[in-house]
């Protein structure tokens, strides 16, 4: 069993087990509209789970649908429950569990080296955009100031006590 907490405060259990996995396979069946025939336990939905978050908290709020209904909770109102951390929480305590449902622990083991390598590739990802971001906001303020005429406001080369500012 794995736990979460949501951005109330209010902990979560994910438990796995074969009627728990039963009743998830059977309720995205029936829900073709938001899950499109996905297989609950083919691990290429556990990668798009962890990729996309609104399919991997629509999964969190089915894995945690009975819960949900004993505290009075409407599927809708808990995707409220869910952003930031808290469903990144949710997403680390499902794909804990997930592998841990698997009986090869062979299996487990080589689908854990898998979630790292996505999350790897994640991370390498957000740096990528990150770097390339801001790459073109320099672009652009050198672009701006080249139009515009301004200097640059670095001092580093100017006399001491003389100003880098255009005169108005």
């Amino acid at each position: 069993m794995q736990k979460f907490k949501d951005a109330s405060g209010r902990e979560w259990v994910i438990d796995l087990n074969i009627r728990s996995a039963r009743e998830i396979r059977r309720k995205m069946a029936a829900d073709a509209e938001t899950f499109d025939a996905v297989d609950f336990l083919d691990y290429a939905t556990l990668l798009f789970s962890l990729n996309d978050p609104f399919f991997g908290a629509d999964l969190i709020a089915l894995v945690c649908a009975d819960q949900a209904s004993e505290l009075g909770i409407a599927p809708d109102a808990f995707g409220k429950l869910l952003r930031g951390k808290v469903l990144y929480d949710a997403l680390e305590a499902f794909t804990a569990e997930y592998l841990d449902f698997f009986p090869d622990p062979t299996a487990s083991a080589k689908m854990a080296e898998v979630v790292a390598k996505n999350k790897e590739a994640r991370e390498a990802l957000y740096e990528a955009i990150a770097s390339e971001a801001s790459k073109r906001i320099d672009e652009v303020v050198a672009s701006v100031v080249t139009s515009s005429g301004e200097r640059s406001f670095d001092t580093s080369d100017t006399p001491e006590g003389t100003s880098t500012e255009s005169p108005s």
